[in-house]
C-alpha cells in the first residue's frame, strides 16, 4: 500500500511531501502516457524534486542492470534505459 500525502507531511515535513507529489505518477493514466509526462514534466521540477527524480533513475536503472526484472528481456532492458535517459536529459 501507499503512503498518503498527510503520513509524507507528518513523518518528514511538509517540504518532502510536496516534492515527492512533484515526482509521483498519476496512475489513472495508461503507463506509455505516464512515461511521456515524465519527460515533459521533468524540466518544471523544483531542484528538489530534481534530484529526487534522478536518485529514483539511477537506482531503478541499478535494479534493470543488476537485478533485472523477471520477464524482462534485452530488448525492454534498452527501451527502459532509453527512456530514463529522455527523462534525465530533461532536467535542467
Amino acid at each position: 500500500a501507499g503512503v498518503s500525502p498527510a503520513e509524507l507531511a507528518a513523518q518528514f515535513g511538509e517540504t518532502v511531501a510536496a516534492m515527492v507529489a512533484e515526482v509521483t505518477d498519476d496512475k489513472s493514466l495508461p503507463k506509455a502516457e505516464r512515461k511521456q509526462k515524465q519527460v515533459e514534466h521533468a524540466p518544471h521540477l523544483s531542484p528538489g524534486a530534481q534530484l529526487i527524480k534522478l536518485a529514483d533513475k539511477i537506482s531503478n536503472l541499478r535494479g534493470v542492470l543488476y537485478s533485472t526484472p523477471a520477464g524482462w528481456d534485452q530488448q525492454r532492458c534498452h527501451e527502459y534505459f532509453t527512456w530514463a535517459r529522455q527523462v534525465v536529459k530533461a532536467l535542467p
